[in-house]
């Protein structure tokens, strides 16, 4: 049978292991939470980036020629991206030629965006470094549109 002085030697030697799990389980556990932080903000950032994209193509599309359509774009772009992420420097650029066929023809514009952020943004404060997020995004141009050619011309 069992005597009191045999369960207690059992278990002699496996005295203090919690004391040594518990700080590695939490180091494994923050650096998952932080996983988990960083996933969702890169997430958000690339949804923002994406975005922007979408809104310049679109402000390009409704502009009547090229030259109105490429500073649309960029307008646009930069406002989305500032109210939603810090993005430095903003670039937006965009196909318009498709704006200088005539009406009646299907067209579509394309604006491409990219955005310099910083990790420090989207991980934990201290880490430094950036990535580069970049959308593109096609709009349709309303094929009846009045539409301006570069010189001016309807």
């Amino acid at each position: 049978m069992n005597s009191p002085v045999n369960r207690l030697d059992r278990g002699a030697g496996e005295r203090g292991e919690a004391a040594l799990e518990a700080p590695i389980l939490a180091v494994a556990l923050l650096l998952l939470l932080g996983l988990i932080v960083f996933a969702g903000r890169y997430v958000t950032a690339q949804n923002a980036v994406s975005e922007a994209a979408r809104a310049a193509a679109r402000a390009a599309s409704i502009a009547r020629d090229g030259y109105a359509a490429a500073g649309a774009a960029r307008t646009e772009a930069v406002r989305v991206l500032g109210r939603q992420i810090d993005c430095a420097p903003a670039t937006a650029t965009d196909d318009s030629t498709p704006t200088d066929r005539p009406p009646g023809q299907p067209a579509n514009v394309t604006a491409t965006v990219a955005c310099v952020v910083p990790m420090a943004q989207l991980s934990l404060p201290g880490i430094g470094g950036s990535t580069t997020l970049i959308a593109t995004w096609t709009s349709p141009i309303d094929r009846y549109g009045q539409r301006t050619r570069r010189g001016g011309t309807p």
